[in-house]
């Protein structure tokens, strides 16, 4: 059964990454990433690049709200380097969604609870295949930057987060309350809902 849920996930995820290589950028993808594609156009220069998009952030900050992290990673969307590389979004939110959903849901099940790792397998494969497949907006969550980094981005931070900060309680390490607050820290700069519902938990 867990062989079977490891080859569900994998056969739900082949649409997906099929269709990621039609992705192109949109909308918001185009305001948030002009400065940054004009300065490495111009420059060809990574660290200029990341320059211009700090001061960016920093007047959005002054001027408009406090999600620094998020237009931080709003600015440099993949196109801003290339106009092939949007396809890699899609890639970005897997993986994200995948890592951290099974860290959380591992520390849950296996480290505090105590199931068979066959048993986790299985309920992790099965969550992640109901949620890429039931996603309330693929578009938003899978295929458009802004949305995967404004949604995707904090629900991975959030977790890996909590997940870290069992481990502290569980083991006392003092690595894991460290990573933890790092993680905190960037996931204070992005979405509120997440923000706030990491620190509750």
């Amino acid at each position: 059964f867990a062989i079977l849920a490891v080859v569900l996930l994998i056969v739900s995820i082949l649409p997906i990454l099929q269709v990621s290589f039609y992705d192109r950028a949109t909308g918001d993808d185009y305001n948030n990433g002009a400065i940054a594609r004009q300065t490495f156009i111009q420059t060809r220069s990574l660290l200029k690049t990341l320059i211009a998009v700090i001061v960016q952030v920093k007047s959005i900050w002054e001027s408009y709200q406090g999600t620094w992290f998020s237009d931080f990673l709003f600015a440099l969307q993949p196109e801003v380097f290339s106009l092939k590389a949007y396809w890699i979004t899609a890639w970005i939110a897997l993986i994200l969604t995948i890592s951290s959903v099974s860290y959380f849901m591992h520390i849950i099940l296996v480290d505090v609870m105590g199931w068979h790792k066959e048993e986790f397998i299985i309920v992790d494969c099965s969550v992640l295949v109901l949620m890429l497949q039931f996603v309330q907006s693929p578009r938003s969550a899978l295929f458009w930057y802004t949305g995967m980094v404004h949604y995707v981005v904090p629900l991975a931070l959030a977790l890996f987060s909590m997940g870290c900060f069992i481990r502290y309680v569980i083991g006392k390490k003092v690595k894991y309350i460290i990573v933890s607050s790092i993680l905190m820290t960037f996931l204070g700069g992005m979405s509120y809902l997440s923000a706030f519902m990491a620190p509750l938990f």
